[in-house]
């Protein structure tokens, strides 16, 4: 049925066509046989970018390029989470060896601008045409769209096909995007060919304005006598000019005529002052059909601030976003889902800038009624006050409840407490003074200054997570004859697909450097809150643990990933899945692992090496006699974790000893129970994410 159609809507196109060319015949110049150019083929269409069509296409292709591409992985709960290292991103960033991905993007965005029409070429390993759409290609190279002739198959679409250079490729093999014309919509629509008597006139204004100036350009000054002057009387005139007045050192020099001369300024005429508005109205009337203005170019006349941003504002939300949204779409269509089907999508960078004068309207609306002082400042990149001074409400002493102003007045007493006061201070040894608000102080100092240390192990895990993704990908291509349901029945069969212990190494050695870097800087701060002198980093009781710590914690995280990926290919294979299919699951184990594994690493080990930096300085000040454990309270704690708050043990005792064993009861009375097998527990983090910490009690 599909291809009944196809066949009746190509029939019908065909029949426009030949009116189309009737037209055409018949209207061909305008008005006193001046020609104009219709720019009707591609190469003429190519041939008009020059001047303000060049400039405003420019614009638009640099812009729509340099927006960075995301891939996002449609979850089957309905969410989406971004793949920051995948094959077809690979791709795209790196599309052949020839030109660069934003030259390429460059020269599609200029083709679909000035033609209409925009094609890329699929290629294999071996630089041939790939025609296979379930396969991704090896590489993407730009075909000049004036030089590309498209041809409609007779009854399908696949039928269809493009002539390039005196080859037939099939339309599988080409990635053909289009602006559609109304016209016809197998053809693209240029806007050069919409705008061509605006451009046209452009273009002729320029020739008629060279050649004036070739001609001889107009004078100056006029010189106007009474009388005709004899050859020696001109002569002696225009030697006293060029003499006396000529050039740049003679200027502001007095003129004398004689003789009843006159001098006056060559004046523009009405018709010159016309034509230099004409050229301008024509400016922008090309600007105007590629949607761009005066400002996107550095044009500044008649532009302030204020409406250059709200230029900038209309020109990315109407210009350049609806390009980059056709652009995904069609490239999710004809690339990604023939592959990868439902599970991918590509996506963009809002190019749209923040209109900041709405912004700082909401932040002075909303600021000490919905938003605090600290959130007003985070919207401005800002960090918070220090001790969470802008994490409340702050509202004028005035504003109370009617029914309160009896405990404001003079006579007023103060109310009796009915409930408990808060327990604040459990028991200890030695109980700390406004405990709260030092527990809570440190808890978001120490987040703050945890930021710096996951983004450095963040970034060291994704760089071994894609290194390890290669190393799968190459050995899925190597070993692609043998894969089956038998050949994962052998017990070394995945041994070889990564060498763990090269990374195990690597990544611990990074490691090292990371957690030296947090010892460092926290043991520092808290020996000097204590005692004057300097904190020793370097005692081989800290050395040891760096050491061991960065390889547990490497070979933990490498053993989990090498779990997951033996699982999830045995897996494919007992199904019988594709090539395809099992890249498209070794590309969902590290797409996880570089985004939330990544993060909830770099989180529990940054806050875990933070609190034994305090451990370790504590015990160097000689101060400090106890430990307590402190729980941030909020409503983010697990139970957990607020079973441990207010915990007191010796500065140099264990919490728990590795494989011991913790419970709590919840508000309903259930029984929860977590097993602590991973290491023995000094000093938080007590499991992944935790955010407690330790305070010290001091020995006086």
């Amino acid at each position: 049925m599909k291809n009944n159609m196809f066949t009746r809507v190509k029939s019908f196109f065909s029949g426009v066509n030949q009116m189309q060319d009737i037209t055409n015949l018949l209207v061909g110049d305008v008005g006193d046989n001046i020609t104009v150019t219709e720019y009707k083929n591609k190469s003429a269409q190519l041939m008009a970018n020059i001047g303000w069509v060049y400039s405003a296409n420019q614009v638009i292709a640099d812009d729509c390029a340099s927006v960075r591409l995301k891939l996002m992985h449609n979850m089957k709960d309905g969410d989406q989470e971004e793949v920051y290292s995948h094959e077809i991103l690979d791709l795209l960033n790196d599309p052949n060896n020839v030109i660069t991905a934003k030259q390429l993007w460059n020269l599609y965005y200029s083709y679909l601008n000035l033609t209409g029409e925009a094609y890329i070429l699929k290629l294999d390993r071996k630089g041939n045409a790939l025609e296979d759409k379930t396969k991704l290609p090896s590489a993407l190279f730009p075909l000049p769209s004036h030089l590309c002739e498209f041809f409609v198959g007779e009854t399908s679409w696949e039928q269809s096909y493009v002539m390039f250079n005196g080859e037939k490729y099939s339309i599988n093999a080409i990635l053909r995007d289009i602006n559609p014309d109304p016209e016809n919509i197998y053809n693209g629509m240029s806007i050069v060919r919409k705008a061509s008597l605006t451009i046209d006139t452009d273009i002729q204004m320029k020739r008629w304005n060279n050649k004036l100036f070739k001609n001889g350009a107009r004078p100056g000054v006029v010189v106007e006598v009474p009388d005709q002057l004899n050859d020696d009387s001109f002569k002696r005139l225009k030697q006293q000019f060029d003499e006396q007045y000529r050039g740049v050192g003679n200027a502001f020099n007095r003129v004398i005529l004689e003789g009843g001369a006159k001098m006056s300024p060559f004046m523009m005429t009405t018709q010159d002052l016309d034509f230099l508005e004409s050229k301008r109205f024509t400016r922008d009337e090309i600007l105007a059909m590629f949607k761009v203005s005066g400002s996107n170019l550095g044009i500044t006349e008649d532009v302030n601030r204020a409406n250059a941003e709200a230029q900038e504002y209309s020109y990315a939300k109407r210009c350049i976003k609806p390009r980059l949204e056709q652009f995904v779409d069609f490239m999710n269509k004809r690339l990604l889902r023939p592959i990868y089907g439902d599970e991918f999508e590509l996506s963009f960078e809002d190019p749209i800038p923040e209109n900041t004068e709405m912004r700082l309207r909401e932040a002075e609306a909303g600021v000490n009624k919905w938003l605090t002082i600290n959130e007003v400042r985070e919207m401005y990149g800002r960090e918070a006050l220090e001790n969470g001074n802008g994490d409340q409400l702050y509202v004028p002493i005035s504003n109370v409840p009617i029914e309160d102003l009896e405990y404001l007045s003079d006579t007023a007493t103060e109310p009796t407490p009915t409930e408990e006061p808060a327990n604040d201070e459990k028991s200890h040894p030695k109980a700390i003074e406004n405990r709260t608000e030092i527990g809570e102080a440190k808890v978001k100092d120490y987040s703050l200054k945890a930021i710096k240390y996951e983004r450095m192990i963040m970034r060291a895990s994704r760089r071994m997570f894609n290194a390890q993704a290669q190393d799968v990908k190459d050995w899925l291509r190597d070993n692609a004859d043998k894969l089956d349901k038998s050949f994962v029945k052998r017990k070394d069969w995945a041994f070889s697909m990564v060498d763990w212990e090269e990374y195990n190494r690597s990544f611990s050695e990074e490691l090292e450097k990371i957690f030296a870097i947090i010892i460092e800087e926290i043991g520092k701060g808290a020996f000097n809150a204590l005692v004057e002198g300097e904190f020793d980093p370097y005692t081989q009781t800290i050395q040891n643990y760096i050491k061991n710590n960065s390889l547990k914690v490497a070979k933990g995280i490498n053993e989990e990933t090498e779990k997951q990926i033996r699982a999830t290919l045995a897996q494919g294979m007992r199904n019988n899945e594709t090539m395809q299919e099992l890249t498209a699951r070794i590309m969902h184990v590290f797409g996880t692992a570089s985004t939330y594994r990544a993060f909830m690493i770099a989180r529990t080990e940054s806050i875990t090496t933070e609190n034994y930096a305090d451990v370790q300085a504590w015990k160097q000040t000689g101060e400090v006699e106890y430990k307590e454990w402190y729980t941030a309270g909020d409503e983010k704690v697990c139970g957990f974790c607020n079973e441990m708050d207010g915990v007191t043990v010796k500065l140099d005792k264990l919490f728990f000893d590795k494989g011991d064993t913790m419970t709590f009861l919840d508000s309903n009375g259930h029984e929860h129970s977590m097993t602590l097998d991973y290491r023995s527990i000094g000093e938080p983090s007590l499991h992944p994410n935790c955010r407690c910490t330790l305070l010290p009690i001091l020995k006086d």
